[in-house]
């Protein structure tokens, strides 16, 4: 049976943003924080509604704006993932098969929550903070790089004998109190010191109690703050590859004018079932991809390659010699087409002089490549 805490424990109410329009610009580039790129901790986490029924949180943080949360109710599947990139936010549920965008009017609470995290966890470095005494404030940006103008919250630290918080409180623009972070205890792991004890409250009533078990700095790759099904977002963010295409053997299928995507994948597959049991027998093999071949102007498919994974000497019957080349790539998040702004990129990165052999879409290793091949 489904644990009903979990989404009210990571959504914990429905505080409505203020001042939290933003458009899609992404995420600011990876950034040292307190000599950290980021970390990863784990906690058992015990509901005050539940005591009964102990979760696991796992938080990995990638500064300035990326982290996964993955809440799991111990000794079962049940579990809810968020998941953010820039202004990005999904969520998914363990009984969901795909995660779906957080509702904009959570994501002001969802930024908040982000910002009390990181400034329990870096110590002091994890935001601005201004005062004296035992108190401290720090005001709470959407994204890295917005203006203090733009806060959308502040949060509130009281600071223990030695100097450390005792507790840190986020609120909103409006100055509501939102969530409590209680810090009981500390240790120290890695040259840092980390919480160890927490008790989480929410508009001032407890949610849960938290016991750290492990934490340590981390690096992970963009990719693992979006999920599979929303990897698009990447897209804008993938850095262009300079390489060099080594020699190929291909076989090339014309498509009939007007084909699309769907319909190149299924003429491939066909001749993958067709010409593969024969390439067996001789000793060959078809390697797994399937390069889409596409008009450069409307990035339609003209044609598509089976390449063999080892290309022999002399190119078997219907076969193509493809010499090595130049290239420049895309490692498109997602599976949908290529889209102009990814062709775009690629002929703004072509090199001087140098134009265009071909465009090709791989397909069938995960992520979509698009590359363009330059003429020697």
């Amino acid at each position: 049976m489904r644990s009903a805490a979990l989404q009210a424990a990571l959504l914990l109410a429905a505080f409505p943003p203020a001042g939290d329009e933003h458009g899609d610009r992404g995420p600011a580039p990876a950034a040292a924080l307190g000599g950290l790129s980021g970390f990863t901790a784990t906690s058992r986490v015990t509901l005050h509604a539940a005591p009964d029924d102990p979760h696991t949180l796992e938080v990995v943080m990638g500064f300035p704006d990326r982290a996964r949360w993955t809440l799991r109710r111990e000794e079962t599947s049940d579990n809810r993932i968020e998941y953010r990139f820039g202004e990005h936010v999904f969520a998914r549920q363990q009984d969901a098969r795909e995660s779906e965008p957080l509702p904009r009017e959570d994501l002001g609470a969802y930024y908040r929550r982000q910002a009390l995290r990181q400034a329990a966890f870096v110590w002091p470095e994890g935001a601005a903070w201004e005062g004296t005494g035992e108190r401290r404030e720090a005001r709470i940006v959407a994204l890295a790089g917005d203006p203090p103008e733009a806060a959308i919250g502040r949060l509130a630290a009281v600071l223990g004998a030695d100097g450390r918080p005792r507790s840190i409180a986020s609120h909103d623009a409006s100055g509501r109190l939102e969530e409590t972070l209680e810090i009981r205890g500390w240790k120290e792991s890695g040259g840092r010191a980390w919480p160890a004890q927490l008790d989480l409250s929410a508009g001032g009533e407890p949610v849960w109690e938290e016991t750290v078990s492990a934490v340590e700095a981390a690096t992970r790759s963009d990719d693992f703050f979006v999920p599979a099904n929303q990897r698009h977002v990447l897209r804008p963010y993938a850095a262009v590859e300079r390489m060099r295409l080594e020699r190929a053997v291909a076989l090339r299928l014309p498509l009939a004018a007007g084909a699309d995507w769907r319909a190149a994948r299924e003429q491939a597959d066909a001749a993958r079932r067709e010409r593969e049991p024969e390439l067996l027998r001789a000793g060959q093999a078809l390697d797994p991809r399937t390069w889409i071949v596409l008009a450069e102007d409307t990035l339609a498919p003209v044609a598509v390659e089976l390449r063999l994974l080892k290309p022999p000497r002399a190119p078997p019957q219907g076969f193509e010699e493809r010499p090595p080349r130049d290239a420049l790539r895309l490692v498109l998040g997602g599976l949908a087409p290529p889209a102009a702004a990814d062709r775009d990129r690629l002929r703004a990165a072509r090199p001087p002089g140098r134009r265009a052999e071909a465009w090709l879409a791989t397909v069938g290793a995960g992520d979509i490549q698009l590359d363009c091949v330059l003429a020697p």
